[in-house]
């Protein structure tokens, strides 16, 4: 399956903190081009390029990680590789939505999940349906991002998955915030804070709080 080429972009900012699997070091980027260029095994030439691309994004280089993961991409498809193409397009969603392209992002994770799916590979299914929450909620699309985080949100659960499941609790929240259903929201926020405390994490704690704060304060004068 062909896809249309990112559109590459010369300036952008990177806000999400990268959580790629294998990322090599900056410095290993130019020595692990020409490890690329001269395999002669497809599969390690492959990988070699989704993990360039990974680098890439690390160093700040969104452009050359998406040129690196389509050519990734051609490979795995040659290949009929069905996990790496399902890693590598879920790469690429991750760089349109970096970059404010959220109806590719789409479009990528959309496709991304029909393989997940089919590898019944309940992992990458959570990543790339909170993801597309992400992107649905950045284009204001409400319902359709509550459905792709409330399938998303039991899948963490099962998982056991609790960073996972106050993440995506947050992005529900926020959603049901901008839709003005205030107790959703509210209820949400809680499940956020609840995580959030549970391990530690004061930042996202303080962020749930705060949302939940701001609902308090809305339902108090409505």
């Amino acid at each position: 399956m062909k896809l249309l080429r990112l559109l590459l972009i010369p300036h952008f900012w990177l806000a999400a903190a990268l959580s790629f699997s294998g990322v090599l070091p900056a410095q290993a980027i130019a020595t692990d081009r020409r490890l690329a260029q001269s395999s002669t095994d497809p599969r390690a030439e492959a990988q070699q390029l989704l993990d360039e691309g990974s680098a890439r994004i690390e160093a700040g280089d969104v452009n050359g990680a998406i040129a690196a993961w389509q050519q990734a991409l051609d490979r795995y498809q040659q290949l009929g590789d069905s996990l790496g193409e399902a890693r590598t397009l879920g790469n690429l969603g991750y760089a349109a939505n970096a970059i404010g392209a959220h109806e590719q992002a789409i479009a990528l994770y959309q496709i991304a999940l029909g393989l997940a799916r089919d590898l019944e590979n309940p992992a990458m299914e959570l990543n790339f349906l909170a993801n597309l929450g992400l992107a649905h909620s950045a284009l204001g699309q409400s319902e359709l991002a509550i459905a792709a985080y409330e399938e998303a949100l039991p899948l963490a659960q099962a998982q056991g998955n609790r960073g996972g499941e106050g993440a995506i609790a947050g992005g529900i929240a926020l959603v049901y915030e901008q839709m003005g259903d205030y107790e959703q929201a509210r209820a949400f926020y809680q499940i956020m804070l609840d995580v959030a405390t549970e391990q530690g994490d004061t930042a996202t704690a303080e962020t749930a709080q705060t949302g939940i704060n701001r609902i308090e304060e809305v339902l108090a004068n409505p």
